[in-house]
């Protein structure tokens, strides 16, 4: 069962590394001036973006998050 969370929390921490540099990125360009003009398109926008940025990684946790759900149950012999 160790194993399991280690390999389950190594891979989420891969994934929250590369999205945690591009987000980075995003923050720094966030422009205040439209912002406050129009708050709500304006960070719909920005959450567009970077899911479009980063789907692969966020459907990639998903499937890390379900292999990892069902490794436990196979383990605790509920399965």
């Amino acid at each position: 069962m160790h194993n399991l969370i280690h390999k389950y929390l190594d891979g989420i921490d891969s994934l929250k590394d590369g999205v945690d540099k591009n987000s980075e990125l995003i923050l720094g360009r966030i422009n205040l001036d439209s912002m406050l003009k129009e708050p709500r398109s304006y960070l719909k926008a920005i959450a567009k973006a970077f899911y479009e940025a980063h789907s692969q990684e966020l459907l990639k946790a998903i499937d890390i998050g379900s292999e990892h759900g069902k490794e436990i149950i196979s383990k605790s012999g509920k399965g």
